[in-house]
């Protein structure tokens, strides 16, 4: 019975995802539907691991509290996925409407880091909490070496996920910087400071991304074996 309702929600999240993919086909602009699908192929991706994980931790339950997390840390790089559109400035009819393009998605690029950091925030104080316990746990022979062998392989693989967004970041903070040399060339002193404030906030995020995964790393030593 329990493993019928894990195949099912596992079920359920690919349809919702199959869905919202025949969605974009509806989407007449190309740059738009690129971007959303590579949304899509992060989000969903980070779903199905993340409801497979639940499933095999927690049942039913545990399936759909999985999907959503796994959602939300998949998305960022998926976000990103496609032709950037600092690129595409020949496919606006002027440079105000390029430069406004630029600058609304760098907003929703910082959104996104912004959300990805407070969900990453959670996990590391939980996975602080989880590598305190199995440590104790594993001094009082109440846990066995391959249990701390499992989450160090966790730790690890979620620092690879960090390092790989840091990484996608940091492309995106070139783009910017691209864009706003374009605005300053041009005397776009409006258009210059807006790139700006999403450029220092980019940065900060990148920042703590790494602060978050040298502090994962420093965790990941409690259950090294």
């Amino acid at each position: 019975m329990h493993k019928t309702i894990r195949i099912l929600s596992l079920l359920l999240i690919l349809a919702l995802i199959s869905g919202a993919f025949s969605g974009c086909a509806n989407i007449s602009n190309d740059s738009t539907r690129t971007k959303t699908e590579g949304t899509l192929v992060g989000a969903g991706t980070g779903a199905v691991l993340g409801a497979g994980i639940g499933a095999l931790a927690g049942g039913s339950r545990g399936a759909l509290i999985g999907g959503l997390l796994g959602a939300a840390g998949g998305s960022l790089a998926g976000y990103l996925v496609g032709d950037h559109i600092a690129n595409k400035k020949a496919e606006y009819a002027s440079q105000e409407e390029w430069l406004d393009a630029c600058i609304a998605q760098a907003k929703q690029v910082n959104a996104e880091s912004v959300r990805y950091n407070a969900q990453l925030k959670k996990e590391i104080a939980d996975y602080d909490k989880q590598a305190s316990k199995l440590a104790a746990d594993y001094k009082a022979k109440k846990a066995s070496r391959d249990a701390l062998l499992a989450e160090a392989g966790v730790l690890n693989k979620k620092s690879e996920e960090i390092k790989s967004n840091i990484a996608t970041l940091e492309n995106e903070l070139k783009n910017h910087r691209a864009v706003a040399k374009d605005a300053r060339d041009n005397g776009n002193t409006a258009h210059l400071t807006a790139i700006n404030r999403e450029i220092s906030t980019l940065e900060k995020q990148i920042q703590q991304m790494r602060d978050y995964n040298n502090r994962l790393a420093s965790i990941s030593v409690r259950v090294a074996v």
